[in-house]
């Protein structure tokens, strides 16, 4: 195999947000469609998915964090309340919120020159909404913003750090499952 399908990203795990998944997919789950994370170890933040990548620019890319990320980032994570991403008007992602981060705007933003000077993408996304996907919405229900209201604040907990990394997504019928990609 010369490529891989990735993304870079780093992993989130927040105790307070793993114990609260179950009562989330119960709470959407009456009236709702959702095709949910397959595990609360998936639970990431996504900087760049770039999909089937070569093998080549993938470890061009692993050089580039390695010397410009060499350790965890000392940035401070917090995770508060669900939202939705709406596509053609309709809800399309559900997600746990992420406050507002000066820092991981700088990384989207060094990530998004690094990976436009070496022609990887062709522009840079114009908008970075740092959040942690929970699930693909399939059918939303009249129910499903008063779902959300219940959420809305809830205080899912703080990661202090993070590791910019290439992730790997490997594809299966019960959903993706993400793991680190060492080369």
């Amino acid at each position: 195999m010369n490529s891989k399908r990735i993304f870079i990203g780093s992993f989130i795990r927040l105790i307070k947000l793993d114990n609260s998944f179950d009562e989330i997919k119960k709470v959407f789950d009456k009236d709702n469609k959702i095709s949910w994370t397959r595990t609360t170890d998936n639970f990431h933040i996504t900087y760049y998915f770039l999909g089937q990548t070569p093998i080549d620019t993938i470890e061009e890319i692993q050089k580039f964090l390695s010397e410009k990320y060499i350790t965890i980032q000392e940035i401070e994570v917090k995770v508060k309340g669900l939202n939705y991403f709406k596509r053609k008007g309709k809800p399309s992602i559900l997600y746990a919120e992420i406050e507002e981060n000066k820092e991981l705007t700088e990384i989207f933003n060094q990530l998004g020159e690094f990976l436009l000077a070496k022609n990887i993408i062709e522009k840079k996304n114009p908008k970075f909404t740092p959040h942690i996907t929970l699930g693909r919405i399939k059918k939303a229900s009249q129910s499903f913003d008063n779902a959300i209201k219940q959420f809305r604040k809830n205080d899912f907990g703080r990661q202090n750090g993070i590791k910019i990394e290439v992730i790997e997504s490997i594809l299966h019928p019960e959903g993706a499952l993400y793991k680190p990609l060492k080369l």
